[in-house]
């Protein structure tokens, strides 16, 4: 089957963060002052270089306002790396930040009481209608996102978000290209992937320019480097003390999976 342009283009894009000879080291952020690398899940923060970063980033808009609401405080939350790339502050929000994360966990009563007309909730459902169609019927000023595991998504019952129109990707991968398994099913992307599709519908639907819409998968820039870190780290292994299989391929999380259901299967025994 052949690929969309926009999961071409994000194909491409991954290879290219394959580009540099060893990975990113472990640096204290300078917020929290604690050793991370590629990124501070905590304060939001860059730990590389900007010498170091493509310049895709210095010009990298989104077609609409964006809230991400962690509601799984997991330093694997994809959500985050969008907001780091942006500058997103974990201490100071306003309306006209392009992007704004709340933390869900903590911050619960941070969240804006309602939203204002054009917000939309990125998520599939019986009334959701597609992010294409929405887009060039209507104007969509802001868009909210929930990254937390598909079988936790209870804070989309939270007040104020609970009533806004909701909408669902056109299109995406069959497989997610995250490294992460799950039972949700196919086309089931991590965060960071369903905003990138979810900008490239809008944008596409808007009119804007072939270099500015390509332009997006900047969006992956940190998920792609720690996507090859894994990667290297497993090819390193050769099967020794990890998997065999990557575990971003299907055969991958297929033996998550496996394993689960073991540890599940002894659980119950044991009960």
């Amino acid at each position: 089957m052949s690929l969309g342009e926009a999961e071409q283009a994000l194909v491409e894009f991954l290879q290219t963060c394959a580009d540099f000879e060893s990975a990113p080291p472990r640096v204290v952020c300078p917020l929290c002052r604690t050793s991370r690398a590629i990124y501070c899940p905590t304060c939001y923060q860059i730990l590389i270089e900007e010498s170091q970063r493509p310049e895709g980033i210095q010009s990298l808009r989104l077609p609409f306002h964006l809230d991400i609401l962690l509601d799984d405080r997991r330093t694997s939350a994809t959500g985050i790396p969008v907001g780091s790339i942006f500058g997103c502050s974990p201490h100071s929000r306003k309306s006209s930040d392009p992007v704004r994360i709340f933390d869900c966990e903590q911050e619960l009563d941070d969240l804006p009481s309602s939203y204002g007309p054009n917000t939309y909730l990125l998520f599939p459902g019986e009334t959701s209608q597609p992010v294409s169609y929405v887009a060039q019927h209507c104007t969509i000023d802001r868009v909210v996102v929930l990254d937390c595991k598909w079988q936790q998504t209870s804070i989309r019952m939270h007040p104020s978000v609970k009533d806004l129109p909701r909408i669902h990707l056109d299109s995406c991968p069959q497989h997610s290209y995250f490294w992460r398994w799950h039972n949700a099913g196919e086309r089931r992307v991590s965060t960071v992937e369903a905003i990138y599709f979810c900008a490239w519908d809008v944008a596409a639907s808007i009119g804007w320019n072939e270099d500015k819409k390509r332009n997006l998968v900047h969006l992956l820039w940190l998920f792609g480097i720690q996507r090859e870190v894994i990667r290297r780290k497993y090819e390193e292994d050769g099967g020794v003390v990890l998997h065999e299989h990557m575990p971003f391929t299907e055969e991958g999380k297929q033996f998550q999976r496996d394993i689960r259901k073991r540890v599940d299967a002894h659980s119950k025994k044991e009960q």
